[in-house]
Protein backbone atom coordinates (compact mmCIF):
# COMPACT_ATOMS: atom_id res chain seq x y z
CA UNK A 1 0.00 0.00 0.00
CA UNK A 2 2.85 2.62 0.96
CA UNK A 3 3.93 1.90 -3.04
CA UNK A 4 0.29 3.31 -4.32
CA UNK A 5 0.30 6.09 -1.84
CA UNK A 6 3.75 7.14 -3.00
CA UNK A 7 2.80 7.24 -7.02
CA UNK A 8 -0.64 9.06 -5.82
CA UNK A 9 1.26 11.37 -3.95
CA UNK A 10 3.94 11.78 -7.28
CA UNK A 11 1.22 12.38 -9.45
CA UNK A 12 -0.43 15.03 -6.90
CA UNK A 13 2.43 16.80 -6.94
CA UNK A 14 3.14 16.75 -10.71
CA UNK A 15 -0.34 18.00 -11.78
CA UNK A 16 -0.97 20.59 -8.51
CA UNK A 17 0.37 24.25 -8.42
CA UNK A 18 0.32 24.44 -12.09
CA UNK A 19 0.95 27.58 -14.42
CA UNK A 20 1.08 28.30 -18.02
CA UNK A 21 1.76 31.24 -19.98
CA UNK A 22 2.61 32.31 -23.61
CA UNK A 23 5.86 33.57 -24.96
CA UNK A 24 6.69 35.15 -28.13
CA UNK A 25 9.52 37.17 -29.40
CA UNK A 26 8.54 40.31 -27.98
CA UNK A 27 7.19 39.44 -25.16
CA UNK A 28 5.83 37.07 -22.57
CA UNK A 29 1.81 36.77 -21.06
CA UNK A 30 1.08 36.77 -17.55
CA UNK A 31 1.05 33.27 -16.07
CA UNK A 32 -2.72 31.79 -15.06
CA UNK A 33 -3.13 28.93 -13.39
CA UNK A 34 -4.33 25.92 -14.92
CA UNK A 35 -7.44 24.00 -13.13
CA UNK A 36 -7.70 20.80 -15.59
CA UNK A 37 -6.46 18.53 -18.40
CA UNK A 38 -3.11 17.21 -18.85
CA UNK A 39 0.32 18.59 -19.62
CA UNK A 40 1.55 18.34 -22.86
CA UNK A 41 5.42 17.34 -24.33
CA UNK A 42 5.76 15.57 -20.72
CA UNK A 43 7.12 11.98 -20.48
CA UNK A 44 4.08 11.46 -17.91
CA UNK A 45 1.73 12.71 -20.46
CA UNK A 46 0.53 9.94 -22.55
CA UNK A 47 0.05 7.92 -19.17
CA UNK A 48 -2.06 10.56 -17.69
CA UNK A 49 -4.27 10.92 -20.57
CA UNK A 50 -4.96 7.16 -19.91
CA UNK A 51 -5.96 7.47 -16.93
CA UNK A 52 -7.71 10.77 -17.64
CA UNK A 53 -10.41 9.24 -20.46
CA UNK A 54 -10.09 5.42 -18.73
CA UNK A 55 -13.31 5.66 -17.17
CA UNK A 56 -15.49 6.81 -20.57
CA UNK A 57 -15.66 2.78 -21.38
CA UNK A 58 -18.54 2.19 -17.94
CA UNK A 59 -20.62 4.72 -19.97
CA UNK A 60 -20.86 2.24 -22.59
CA UNK A 61 -21.05 -0.55 -20.43
CA UNK A 62 -24.89 -1.57 -21.88
CA UNK A 63 -24.53 -0.04 -25.64
CA UNK A 64 -24.09 -1.87 -28.75
CA UNK A 65 -21.88 1.47 -29.62
CA UNK A 66 -18.19 0.50 -30.27
CA UNK A 67 -15.67 3.05 -29.02
CA UNK A 68 -12.38 3.39 -29.88
CA UNK A 69 -9.78 5.24 -27.39
CA UNK A 70 -6.42 6.55 -29.01
CA UNK A 71 -5.51 9.92 -28.78
CA UNK A 72 -9.06 10.45 -29.51
CA UNK A 73 -12.31 9.01 -29.28
CA UNK A 74 -14.13 7.24 -31.84
CA UNK A 75 -17.20 5.74 -31.78
CA UNK A 76 -19.20 3.61 -34.50
CA UNK A 77 -22.33 1.55 -34.79
CA UNK A 78 -23.79 -0.24 -37.87
CA UNK A 79 -27.00 1.64 -38.42
CA UNK A 80 -29.64 -0.96 -39.97
CA UNK A 81 -33.12 1.10 -38.42
CA UNK A 82 -33.95 4.22 -36.62
CA UNK A 83 -33.36 2.81 -33.35
CA UNK A 84 -29.44 2.02 -33.93
CA UNK A 85 -30.02 6.19 -35.34
CA UNK A 86 -31.36 7.26 -31.95
CA UNK A 87 -28.72 4.63 -30.19
CA UNK A 88 -25.61 6.11 -31.46
CA UNK A 89 -26.89 9.31 -30.83
CA UNK A 90 -27.63 8.94 -27.09
CA UNK A 91 -24.15 7.39 -27.07
CA UNK A 92 -22.82 10.85 -28.65
CA UNK A 93 -25.15 12.49 -25.41
CA UNK A 94 -22.94 10.26 -23.27
CA UNK A 95 -19.89 11.55 -24.55
CA UNK A 96 -20.66 14.97 -24.13
CA UNK A 97 -22.28 14.53 -21.15
CA UNK A 98 -18.99 12.74 -19.66
CA UNK A 99 -17.06 15.42 -21.04
CA UNK A 100 -18.95 18.15 -19.11
CA UNK A 101 -18.61 16.52 -16.08
CA UNK A 102 -14.30 16.27 -16.77
CA UNK A 103 -14.18 19.96 -17.70
CA UNK A 104 -12.79 18.53 -21.00
CA UNK A 105 -13.94 20.68 -23.79
CA UNK A 106 -15.09 18.60 -26.58
CA UNK A 107 -13.43 20.56 -30.48
CA UNK A 108 -16.93 19.83 -31.54
CA UNK A 109 -15.82 21.66 -35.07
CA UNK A 110 -13.48 18.35 -34.88
CA UNK A 111 -15.53 15.79 -34.25
CA UNK A 112 -16.94 14.56 -38.02
CA UNK A 113 -19.54 11.61 -38.63
CA UNK A 114 -18.76 9.31 -41.74
CA UNK A 115 -21.18 7.27 -43.70
CA UNK A 116 -19.16 3.83 -44.75
CA UNK A 117 -21.34 1.40 -46.94
CA UNK A 118 -20.22 -0.89 -49.39
CA UNK A 119 -23.32 -0.05 -51.37
CA UNK A 120 -25.68 2.73 -51.80
CA UNK A 121 -27.39 4.02 -49.27
CA UNK A 122 -30.27 6.98 -48.09
CA UNK A 123 -28.07 10.14 -46.95
CA UNK A 124 -26.33 9.78 -43.21
CA UNK A 125 -28.49 11.28 -40.56
CA UNK A 126 -27.43 14.00 -38.52
CA UNK A 127 -26.12 13.74 -35.84
CA UNK A 128 -25.53 16.67 -32.75
CA UNK A 129 -23.10 16.92 -29.98
CA UNK A 130 -25.54 19.21 -27.35
CA UNK A 131 -26.79 22.20 -29.78
CA UNK A 132 -23.89 21.51 -32.17
CA UNK A 133 -24.74 19.94 -35.69
CA UNK A 134 -21.62 17.79 -36.41
CA UNK A 135 -20.37 18.14 -40.00
CA UNK A 136 -20.31 15.18 -42.41
CA UNK A 137 -17.44 14.46 -44.13
CA UNK A 138 -16.91 11.61 -47.04
CA UNK A 139 -13.09 11.16 -45.87
CA UNK A 140 -12.38 10.43 -42.24
CA UNK A 141 -8.40 9.70 -41.11
CA UNK A 142 -7.63 7.02 -38.83
CA UNK A 143 -4.39 6.65 -37.52
CA UNK A 144 -3.27 9.02 -40.15
CA UNK A 145 -4.70 6.43 -43.16
CA UNK A 146 -7.34 8.74 -45.43
CA UNK A 147 -10.05 6.28 -46.23
CA UNK A 148 -13.25 7.81 -47.41
CA UNK A 149 -17.27 6.47 -47.58
CA UNK A 150 -16.97 3.59 -49.50
CA UNK A 151 -13.94 2.39 -47.95
CA UNK A 152 -11.06 2.96 -50.86
CA UNK A 153 -7.84 4.14 -49.61
CA UNK A 154 -7.78 6.62 -53.79
CA UNK A 155 -7.56 9.82 -51.43
CA UNK A 156 -4.62 8.51 -48.65
CA UNK A 157 -2.40 7.38 -52.32
CA UNK A 158 -3.66 10.68 -53.73
CA UNK A 159 -2.18 12.01 -50.71
CA UNK A 160 0.72 9.73 -50.29
CA UNK A 161 2.06 10.38 -54.28
CA UNK A 162 1.55 14.38 -53.52
CA UNK A 163 4.11 14.46 -50.49
CA UNK A 164 6.55 11.80 -52.19
CA UNK A 165 6.49 14.45 -55.36
CA UNK A 166 6.70 17.22 -53.43
CA UNK A 167 10.16 15.64 -51.48
CA UNK A 168 11.52 14.51 -54.20
CA UNK A 169 11.01 18.42 -55.58
CA UNK A 170 12.11 19.84 -52.84
CA UNK A 171 15.60 17.45 -53.23
CA UNK A 172 16.13 18.32 -56.57
CA UNK A 173 16.19 22.02 -56.15
CA UNK A 174 18.93 21.40 -53.63
CA UNK A 175 21.30 20.71 -56.32
CA UNK A 176 22.73 23.44 -59.07
CA UNK A 177 22.35 21.80 -62.47
CA UNK A 178 24.03 23.66 -65.23
CA UNK A 179 23.01 22.08 -68.67
CA UNK A 180 25.35 22.79 -71.78
CA UNK A 181 23.61 23.43 -75.35
CA UNK A 182 26.66 21.78 -78.36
Amino acid sequence: MELLEYYLNFYLIFLSNRFQRVVLPNGVSTSHTVTSGVPQGSVLASVLFLIFVNDIVDVFDDSNVCMKLFADIKLYLEIQSNSDHNELQDAINKVYDWSITWQLRLATDNCPHCHTSLSPRPQPSDYFASDFKLPIVSTARDSGVLMDSLLTFRDHIKSVVSRGHLRAMQIWRCFYVKILIS
